[in-house]
């Protein structure tokens, strides 16, 4: 029989549209003729008539005869088929880029296109925020309801023994807590790569992009010259790497996301504004040595400022209680120096309504009750952080939801 070592399919993305790739098979019917628009291994047509996996008429639909489907596939033993945990990431990313076509939610993911056009160009940064999304401002909101927490996380735990035994699903985010490093490629049009004198340019952000600042890696920049984003391991904190860095504030945020969030998101815009302006010096500069050094620059400072941050916040947010020296202050003790000292923070109300708290002191189990947001249209009141992410782009769901406040820091 006919010998294939990799059954690979490339489609050539369409001028103008944006595809997404969510641990699926995405590309389905291809066209052997379309060699302008199509790529595969040799010989895939015939094995699969072979293996049985196509009956040869037709065109092949890659994604189904060599995928498994998304509706029945068991991705964890003993776990039921999650098929939203890729179709909830394609509506999310297609539907923010392309608000005009009106996409819903759908439960299979092979019902939505390979891609779709874009509304409008996307800009770089707009590229970034896209990587940061929790589906803020959707029904599927995950700083909302019980797995939330008091304080609002979007992030959710995932694996263990409970879900096996417990089954249930919640919505897979397109920036979770156990993403080790995001990259965004630019490829620089002629004029600007011969400005620059680099074809490109790979945007790094360690750990989870929801609260990672992107930092360049310039293609001729001199490879050995990577600092900190060089060094570190996951079994040994450290000072000197950029995952680190990033990683403990992102742990250190689980305690209140909802008020440290407010303090973070606002300067992770603020560095990336740094970071894009030095960013375009270097190119300006015109020499793989000037890259060489602003890609150096740029990568120490960022780490150094990001752990000042997580210093602050340590000191800030401890023992349950709020202590701060700068921006606003809340009516509460203060010390000899004017700094608030140990004002109580307390469970939010929205989160006491929720889980029915009352007199009763033994240990209580909380029942389910109504879905966040309820039904039908409610009025935006989103008070979310100066800068946050999710609102560069244009929310796109017609069903809105009321966000708790969240604290002044």
């Amino acid at each position: 029989g006919a010998k294939l070592r990799a059954a690979w399919v490339g489609k050539r993305v369409p001028e103008g549209h944006v595809a997404v790739s969510p641990n699926l098979f995405t590309i389905k019917e291809i066209d052997p003729d379309d060699k302008e628009n199509f790529m595969f291994a040799e010989k895939i047509f015939e094995v699969a008539v072979e293996k049985g996996l196509w009956d040869g008429n037709g065109l092949m639909n890659y994604a189904s005869t060599w995928g498994p489907s998304p509706l029945t596939h068991v991705y964890l033993e003993g776990v039921p088929p999650v098929p939203r945990y890729m179709s909830m990431r394609l509506w999310r990313i297609y539907s923010r880029v392309a608000p005009s076509l009106k996409l819903q939610p759908h439960i299979d993911p092979w019902s939505f296109p390979f891609s779709v056009p874009v509304d409008k160009q996307l800009t770089r940064r707009e590229i970034f925020e896209l990587t940061r999304d929790h589906y803020e401002g959707t029904p599927f909101d995950m700083r909302l309801g019980i797995l939330a927490g008091p304080f609002g996380t979007p992030n959710r735990l995932e694996h263990g023994e409970g879900i096996t035994e417990h089954h249930g699903e919640y919505p897979r985010a397109i920036s979770i807590p156990r993403t080790a490093y995001s990259v965004v490629a630019e490829a620089l049009p002629d004029h600007r790569a011969d400005r620059a004198a680099t074809p490109g340019i790979a945007w790094v952000a360690t750990d989870t992009p929801a609260t990672s600042v992107y930092v360049p890696f310039f293609a001729t920049a001199q490879a050995e010259k990577l600092g900190p984003y060089q060094k570190g391991s996951r079994f040994q904190l450290t000072r000197e790497s950029a995952w680190w860095a990033f990683n403990f504030l992102a742990n250190w945020m689980e305690i209140n996301y909802r008020d440290m969030s407010n303090i973070v998101i606002p300067a992770m815009q603020s560095l990336q504004d740094q970071v894009d302006a030095q960013a375009a010096a270097a190119e300006d500069a015109g020499s793989p040595d000037a890259l060489t050094a602003a890609q150096e620059t740029i990568q120490v400072e960022v780490v150094k400022k990001w752990w000042n941050l997580s210093d602050k916040l340590v000191a800030m947010f401890t023992d349950g209680y709020l202590n701060e020296c700068a921006g606003q202050p809340l009516p509460q003790k203060r010390d000899a120096e004017g700094c608030q000292v140990s004002a109580g923070i307390g469970y939010p109300k929205e989160w006491l309504d929720m889980i029915g708290f009352n007199f009763d002191i033994r240990p209580q189990a909380v029942r389910p009750g109504p879905v966040i947001p309820p039904q039908p249209e409610m009025v935006v009141v989103d008070q979310s952080p100066k800068g946050a992410p999710w609102l560069v782009l244009p929310l796109e769901y017609p069903v809105t939801v009321e966000v708790p406040s969240l604290r002044t820091a």
